[in-house]
């Protein structure tokens, strides 16, 4: 009310499968990780056994939802500017594990798009720290949908067996469906979609000629189905996205300048 400005406040309900003690652990993580992209922690409050944090008002729009627009036909977002919103997830990602912390459920609909380029990443109740347990609780295994974004570690032995070659193999699928409008796999059951990763039945992104070679290569290193063959860090992710991003600006510019000397000719 001082400031005058729109919050989000996340309460912890008591049917949920974390404690509150899990809850008020796992806000306290996210609040260390203080960057621009990454969902902020304004407020934690230890209100009995309904703890809640706030957070800065939920963006426009999920990429999940964007993605189901441009399969429909209902959405004309361009490439480039999807390529820049997961740049800016892998450079979060990157901060995260340099401070120790992989994510383990980066799927669609924990990233968020403002209209004016804003991007957060949320989903952190899944994560963890490298001094802390490997897993939370069989019932945080669980996801409602997204199965075809997450590792085959993660659908196979759960949390416990996800380190951040998981995170890589999230950006690689959110690369693929920026691509391609659509997950890498897809299964009505973690079974399923295990057994297409294992056999390798995976599409070509778009199947269109136009997708670019350096976009193809990046998603199917990511995509490696063993994490101990998933030799691309988050780092090395995002560095050979910028480079393909700086060059097609480049070429913009470069087009541009011919336009702009055309004109000229033309006076």
């Amino acid at each position: 009310r001082k400031l005058g400005r729109d919050l989000l406040v996340h309460r912890h309900r008591a049917d949920s499968k974390l404690s509150a003690a899990g809850f008020v652990h796992a806000v306290r993580r996210q609040a260390r990780l203080q960057h621009p992209i990454i969902q902020p922690v304004y407020e934690l409050a230890l209100d009995g056994d309904a703890p809640f944090f706030a957070t800065a008002a939920v963006q426009d729009l999920r990429l999940d939802g964007l993605l189901k627009g441009l399969a429909a036909g209902r959405s004309l977002e361009p490439l480039p500017r999807l390529l820049e919103s997961l740049l800016d997830v892998a450079r979060a990602l990157t901060f995260a594990h340099r401070h120790g912390v992989t994510h383990r459920d980066l799927r669609p609909r924990h990233v968020r798009l403002g209209r004016y380029g804003e991007v957060q990443l949320g989903g952190w109740f899944r994560a963890r720290r490298l001094n802390e347990p490997r897993t939370l609780g069989s019932a945080l295994n669980m996801v409602n949908g997204g199965l075809g974004y997450l590792a085959p570690e993660r659908l196979a032995h759960g949390l416990a067996a996800c380190e951040a070659p998981a995170d890589v193999w999230g950006l690689g699928a959110l690369l693929y469906a920026v691509l391609a409008r659509r997950p890498p796999y897809t299964g009505r059951s973690s079974t399923e979609v295990l057994a297409k990763m294992r056999a390798g039945d995976l599409a070509p992104p778009a199947g269109r000629s136009e997708v670019p070679a350096a976009l193809v290569s990046l998603c199917e290193r990511a995509l490696v189905v063993r994490a101990g063959e998933r030799t691309l860090t988050a780092d090395a992710f995002a560095a050979e996205l910028e480079d393909y991003l700086e060059g097609t600006r480049a070429e913009a510019r470069r087009l541009e300048a011919v336009d702009a000397q055309m004109e000229r000719a033309h006076e």
